[in-house]
């Protein structure tokens, strides 16, 4: 009977562990950032950047589809 009731508080513990992995998590540094084509302004992305990795404003060749191209996208405010 012992041997149960410990079992089964293994398995609690094991089951409660599973979530407070740190490895691979969004946590305190990943902020969301808008980017927005260069030529036409519009805000057409969104995505996350690590803040304590990337400190300069991210800049992706994303497509328009107000231009209807590829055009450079630089995070906005």
């Amino acid at each position: 009977m012992c041997t149960k009731s410990h079992s089964i508080l293994n398995r609690k513990e094991v089951n409660n562990n599973k979530g407070n992995k740190t490895m691979g998590i969004k946590g305190k540094n990943d902020r969301m950032v808008v980017l927005a084509c260069e030529e036409c302004k519009e805000r057409n992305y969104t995505t996350t950047k690590n803040k304590k990795n990337i400190k300069e404003r991210m800049e992706l060749n994303k497509y328009c589809p107000k231009c209807q191209k590829h055009t450079a996208h630089k995070e906005t405010k």
